[in-house]
């Protein structure tokens, strides 16, 4: 472990270490801007039951299993609860991890910052809508398909429709 501490370390990574899930839980507890590269078996528990406390307690740290004996179902079930990535300790494993924390780092960037960019979307589409809400002009947005998806208010005041007939 202290192989791997010191090759993240070089590669500028600041990291801390638990030898226990329970060491480790109460570090992700405090600081949630981590990612966890987690020993499938651990001294105390297993990394399943370090994932399912986390998410119990409702942390999502993602977080990355590396494993001495490959097996697909813990690959499997270890993806299904959220893993990142999936290394087994052999061979060159110690050079090619800081590579794969660099492609789940950048995935984690490129995920928020879509959901940076949605978030903006919606706020603009909210303030769209009001401002057409607002104004004295019909105001109707339709969709590709042709459909109506919006209709201001001061149409239906005109029309006497309900939104649900326009």
């Amino acid at each position: 472990n202290r192989l791997i501490q010191r090759r993240l370390e070089r590669e500028g990574f600041r990291t801390e270490q638990a030898w226990k899930g329970t060491e480790a839980i109460p570090k992700l507890e405090e600081n949630q801007d981590m990612i966890m590269i987690l020993d499938y078996i651990l001294p105390d528990m297993s990394a399943k039951q370090v994932i399912e406390t986390l998410i119990d307690q409702h942390y999502e740290i993602p977080f990355i299993i590396m494993t001495g004996h490959g097996d697909e179902q813990i690959a499997v079930d270890m993806m299904k609860m959220g893993a990142r990535d999936y290394i087994i300790k052999q061979g060159d494993f110690i050079e090619i991890l800081p590579q794969v924390v660099k492609r789940v780092l950048n995935a984690l960037t490129q995920e928020q910052r879509l959901i940076k960019a949605e978030l903006a979307q919606r706020e603009s589409e909210r303030q769209f809508r009001e401002i057409l809400e607002n104004v004295q002009l019909i105001a109707v947005m339709i969709d590709v398909d042709g459909k109506i998806s919006f209709c201001n208010d001061y149409l239906l005041k005109l029309t006497d429709w309900k939104r649900e007939e326009v």
